[in-house]
C-alpha cells in the first residue's frame, strides 16, 4: 500500500528544509518555503471557483516554476491537473477543452492556444499573481488516493484526442517506485526536458519534490538547442530523455570536437518514451560516463513506469530491452488467444498493478476494450509487441496495430488521416513512420490526387487542426495507394515507397541553363539537400539570413560575378535569380515587400529581410512592411582586412569603410528611393536598431518627418572610459584570428546575447560568419557612441524580458535615455532570438508596433 500522496511527500521535505532551493529557472531560484505557500494560496484560490474532487484545471503554460506551482496548487485543491501546451493551435485545443469542460484555465499572458470563453476563469500567473496574496496560507482538505490526479490527452485513431484520467495512487505509485529503484535522493539535481503534456514530465516535476532535491526548469529553445542542452546538463546528476532527444546530443557532441565530450557530473541517465535501439544504449555509456544507465518503459495508461533496464557496461547491448517489471508491476505478454506466450515468443505486451489508469474520459467503449481483467486484477493492453527472453529481460519489437511513437509521443496515424480527409486535402491518404538515417523516424504522408499545389500548403492547412508533432515531414504523391490481398492499404509496404517525388516536386524541374545550373548547384551545396527546384524558394528549403550570404558567395565563386541580394530575400528562387543575372538590371538595392499589401502607411525594417518575415506576417493587413538591407550589410566582412580609419570600422568587401553614419547614409538612399518625402516609420532589430537610429537622425537633418522610431532589443554597449579599450581589445584579438570568440564573450559581458550565443554552434560556416559581423558591428557600434547625439522626436525602445531577467544590470531603456528627451518603453517576452521568431512573442511585438503607430499617427 502506498503510504502517502504527493503532497505529502512535498510537505516533509518543505517542512525539514524550507529554505532549500527547489526549482531553478535561469537565474530566478525558489525555495521549497515559496513554492509551498505559493501553491496553497493558488489553491484556496481554486477552491472559491469551484475546483474539487474530479474538477479538471486546465494547464496553460509556458516553462518556469509556476508550473510546479499549478501542479501543486491544483492537487491541494483535490482537482485533476490538465496540461496543455502554449504552442498548439487553438481548434486542436478547442477539442480537448470542450470533452473536459473545465471550470478554470491557469495560463500565461500572451498564450493564444486558449481562447477566452464564457463561463470559464482564466488566471494568468504572471500578472494576475496579486490576486493570490489575499488568500489564506493553508491548504484546504487534501486529497485521497483514490482521488482523480491528473488528465493527459493522447493521439486518438478518429483525429479525436482521447483523456487518460489517472488517480494520486497512480501517481504516487509511479515516484516512488522510480525513487526507490535508482536511490534518488536531496542531492541530487533534477532538469526538465519534456513537455509538460506528456506524462513523463511528472517524473522529472515532481521526483525532486519527493526526495529534497532541486529541479533544473529548461524552456524549449534550451531543450532544443544541443549546445544549450549540454551546458544545461553539466549542472545536473539526474537526466531523462528520450532517444530522439538524445541522439541530437550526440550528433553535436560528435560533431564539435572542443566542446567536452562527456557529462562526467551525471549519476543516472535514462531514456525512453521511444524504442531505445541498442546503438544509442552503447552511446550513452561514452557520454555518460559516470553514470548508471537505464532504459524506462511505459505509457500514460500504466503511469508510465512499467518496466526498467539497467544497462550494463561491460557487455554490449544487442537488443531493443526494456528490462523487467518495477515493484508492484505485473508484466504478461499474450499470444492472440489470449494465453501467455512461451520464453522467446512474440505477443502483446499487457500491464497490471498500481500504476493502472482509471482510463479514457467519457470513452466507457474504448476503455473496455484497452482496460481488461487479468487473473482478477485490472490491467492495460498496450498493443506493442514483445518478447521475454531466458534472463527475463522484456524486449520491445513494434506495434500489432498502425499506432507510432515519436520524441515520446504515441501517435495514431488514423487520426492524421481523418483530419487530412475532413480538411479535404486529397482524394486519398495513408500515414506511415518511417526510419531515417540514425534512427531518425519521420512521419510520411501518402496522397492520391492532393488538393493543394506543395507540400508547404498542405502543412500549412492540417497545422491549424493539428499540432507540429503531428504534421507529416513528407508528403509523396502517388497514383494509387497499394493494397494488400483483401484490398486494405498495404501500410508495411509504404514503408519501401520511395520518398519521390513529394508534392509540388513538378516545380522542382532541372535547371534550363548554365545559370541556372550554377545556382541550383550553389543552393544545395550550402543547403545540404541533394537538389534544388527552379522555382523553389530558398527559404522554404531551409535558408535563414546567414546562409543566404553564403549562397550568394558561391554562386559568385561559380559564376564569377556577384549577384543582386535584393533578388534573393524577394523571391529566393533560382529562376529569379538567373534572370536577374542575365538581365544586366541595376544592382541599386531597394526595400523588399514583406507583406501582401503595398498601400497604407509604410514600415521600413533595417538592416535585413528574412529576420522580419514572422514580424511582418502578423503586420500583413495593417500596414505595408519592407525589409531593407545595404549590400555591404549582406556582404562577408573580412576579417583579416586592417582598419584604416578611427576607431570602430572596418574594411568592407568593396574597400569602403563601415562605420554607422555610412550604413545609415546608404539605407536613407534606399528608402528615400521607395518614399521620397515622409513622414517615415523605422525599425530596427539589435545592432540595426544603432543604424535605424542615426536613420532617422540624417532624415530629420534633411527636412523629413520622421513619425516612427522603434528600436527592437538594440541595446547601446558601455562607452565613456571603458570603450576605447574594449574596442582595441576586440581589434588585438581579430587581428589574432579569434574574432567569433572576442565578440562572444564581449556579448556576455554586455549583457546583449548571453546565453542566447551559440545558435548557430553546429554550423561552422555559420557560427564564423556570424562571429565576424558581430565582431564588425561591435565596433561600428562603439565608435559611434561618443558622436551620438539626442534625436528631437520620440522613440520606442521594445526590449526582451527574458534579456533583462537574464541581465539585471542592464535598464528596461537598453540605454537611450541618455539620448532621447522622448521616449516610451515596451517589454515583450521571449529571449533576443524567440521575440522575433517563436509565439506568442513575435505576436506580441507586432502588437506593441500597431500600437505605436496608432499613437504616432494621433500625434502626427
Amino acid at each position: 500500500m502506498v503510504a502517502s500522496t504527493v503532497l505529502a511527500d512535498f510537505a516533509a521535505w518543505a517542512a525539514r528544509q524550507p529554505d532549500a532551493v527547489v526549482a531553478v529557472f535561469h537565474d530566478r531560484r525558489v525555495t521549497y518555503a515559496e513554492l509551498d505557500e505559493r501553491s496553497t494560496r493558488l489553491a484556496r484560490w481554486l477552491a472559491t471557483r469551484g475546483v474539487g474532487p474530479g474538477v479538471p484545471v486546465a494547464v496553460c503554460l509556458r516553462p518556469g516554476p509556476d508550473v510546479l506551482s499549478a501542479i501543486l496548487g491544483i492537487f491541494k485543491a483535490g482537482g485533476v491537473y490538465f496540461p496543455l501546451d502554449p504552442k498548439h493551435p487553438e481548434a486542436f485545443v478547442a477539442r480537448m477543452l470542450e470533452e473536459a469542460r473545465p471550470p478554470v484555465v491557469l495560463t500565461h499572458s500572451g498564450v493564444t492556444a486558449v481562447a477566452p470563453s464564457d463561463g470559464v476563469a482564466r488566471l494568468c500567473l504572471d500578472t494576475d499573481a496579486s490576486l493570490l496574496d489575499g488568500q489564506a496560507p493553508t491548504p484546504p482538505t487534501p486529497p485521497s488516493l483514490d482521488d482523480a490526479a491528473c488528465l493527459f490527452y493522447t493521439s486518438g485513431t478518429t483525429g479525436r484526442p482521447k483523456g487518460v484520467l489517472a488517480t494520486h495512487e497512480n501517481v504516487a505509485h509511479y515516484l516512488r517506485v522510480a525513487r526507490g529503484t535508482y536511490g534518488f535522493a536531496a542531492a541530487d539535481r533534477f532538469c526538465s526536458l519534456a513537455r509538460y503534456t506528456f506524462s513523463i514530465s511528472l517524473f522529472e516535476l515532481l521526483s525532486p519534490l519527493g526526495c529534497g532535491g532541486s529541479l533544473r526548469l529548461l524552456d524549449r529553445e534550451e531543450v532544443l538547442s544541443p549546445d544549450r542542452l549540454h551546458r544545461a546538463l553539466e549542472d545536473v546528476t539526474v537526466v531523462h530523455a528520450g532517444p530522439s532527444l538524445l541522439g541530437s546530443l550526440f550528433r553535436y557532441l560528435r560533431a564539435n570536437p572542443s566542446v567536452p565530450g562527456t557529462l562526467p557530473g551525471v549519476r543516472h541517465a535514462s531514456s525512453g518514451g521511444d524504442m531505445v535501439l541498442p546503438n544509442v544504449m552503447e552511446e550513452m555509456k561514452r557520454v555518460f560516463e559516470n553514470a548508471e544507465l537505464f532504459v524506462i518503459y511505459g505509457c500514460t495508461e500504466i503511469a508510465c513506469m512499467g518496466t526498467t533496464f539497467p544497462i550494463d557496461r561491460g557487455s554490449k547491448v544487442a537488443h531493443a530491452f526494456v528490462g523487467k517489471p518495477f515493484d508492484d508491476v505485473t508484466v504478461r505478454v499474450l499470444d492472440d488467444g489470449g494465453g501467455p506466450t512461451a520464453v522467446g515468443q512474440v505477443g502483446e505486451i499487457v500491464f497490471a498493478g498500481k500504476g493502472i489508469a482509471r482510463g479514457y474520459l467519457d470513452r466507457p467503449e474504448l476503455t473496455a476494450e484497452r482496460f481488461v481483467t487479468l487473473d482478477g486484477a485490472r490491467a492495460y493492453r498496450t498493443g506493442d509487441l514483445g518478447r521475454v527472453h531466458a534472463d527475463g529481460h522484456l524486449e520491445i519489437l513494434g506495434r500489432r496495430d498502425f499506432q507510432v511513437q515519436l520524441r515520446g509521443i504515441r501517435i495514431e496515424p488514423a487520426g492524421i488521416e481523418q483530419t487530412i480527409h475532413e480538411l479535404d486535402l486529397a482524394a486519398q491518404c495513408a500515414v506511415v513512420a518511417r526510419t531515417m538515417a540514425e534512427g531518425d523516424v519521420r512521419l510520411v504522408a501518402f496522397v492520391v490526387e492532393p488538393r493543394v499545389p506543395t507540400a508547404a500548403a498542405f502543412r500549412a492547412a492540417l497545422g491549424v487542426q493539428l499540432p507540429e508533432d503531428m504534421l507529416p515531414q513528407h508528403v509523396v504523391v502517388l497514383d494509387a495507394l497499394p493494397l494488400t490481398a483483401n484490398g486494405k492499404v498495404d501500410r508495411n509496404g509504404l514503408k519501401d515507397v520511395p520518398l519521390q517525388p513529394q508534392l509540388g516536386a513538378e516545380r522542382q524541374v532541372a535547371p534550363a541553363g548554365a545559370v541556372e545550373r550554377a545556382i541550383a548547384e550553389a543552393f544545395a551545396h550550402v543547403l545540404g539537400v541533394d537538389r534544388v527546384g527552379v522555382e523553389d524558394s530558398f527559404f522554404d528549403l531551409g535558408g535563414d539570413s546567414l546562409l543566404a550570404v553564403l549562397a550568394l558567395e558561391e554562386v559568385a565563386r561559380r559564376l564569377g560575378t556577384n549577384p543582386a541580394p535584393e533578388v534573393l530575400f524577394a523571391s529566393g528562387s533560382v529562376r529569379a535569380l538567373a534572370a536577374h543575372l542575365q538581365s544586366g538590371s541595376s544592382r541599386s538595392a531597394h526595400p523588399i515587400l514583406l507583406t501582401a499589401r503595398s498601400d497604407g502607411p509604410a514600415l521600413f525594417m533595417l538592416s535585413g529581410v528574412h529576420v522580419y518575415r514572422e514580424l511582418a506576417a502578423r503586420l500583413d493587413g495593417h500596414c505595408a512592411a519592407y525589409g531593407v538591407f545595404a549590400e555591404r550589410e549582406i556582404a562577408t566582412p573580412d576579417p583579416d582586412a586592417a582598419s584604416a580609419g578611427g576607431a570602430g570600422v572596418e574594411a568592407g568587401p568593396d574597400g569602403g569603410m563601415r562605420s554607422v553614419e555610412e550604413l545609415a547614409r546608404e539605407y536613407v538612399a534606399i528608402v528615400r528611393r521607395a518614399q521620397p518625402a515622409g513622414p517615415y516609420r523605422l525599425l530596427g532589430y539589435s545592432f540595426a536598431g544603432i543604424v535605424a537610429y542615426e536613420v532617422a537622425q540624417q532624415l530629420r537633418a534633411a527636412g523629413q518627418e520622421v513619425r516612427v522610431l522603434a528600436l527592437v532589443d538594440a541595446v547601446l554597449p558601455e562607452w565613456e572610459a571603458g570603450w576605447r579599450f574594449r574596442v582595441a581589445q576586440l581589434r588585438r584579438l581579430r587581428s589574432a584570428g579569434v574574432v567569433a570568440f572576442a565578440s562572444r564573450r564581449l556579448g556576455e559581458k554586455l549583457g546583449v546575447l548571453g546565453p542566447e550565443l551559440g545558435r548557430y554552434a553546429g554550423d561552422p560556416r555559420r557560427a564564423a560568419l556570424d562571429g565576424r559581423r558581430d565582431a564588425v558591428n561591435r565596433l561600428a557600434a562603439a565608435a559611434y557612441m561618443p558622436r551620438i547625439r539626442p534625436f528631437p522626436g520620440h522613440v520606442t525602445v521594445i526590449a526582451s524580458g527574458e534579456r533583462l531577467r537574464r541581465d539585471p544590470l542592464k535598464s528596461t531603456s537598453c540605454g537611450w535615455d541618455d539620448h532621447t528627451p522622448d521616449l516610451s518603453i515596451r517589454v515583450v517576452g521571449g529571449d533576443h532570438f524567440a521575440m522575433m521568431t517563436d509565439e506568442p512573442y513575435v505576436s506580441q511585438l507586432a502588437g506593441e508596433l500597431l500600437g505605436e503607430m496608432r499613437r504616432a499617427d494621433g500625434r502626427g
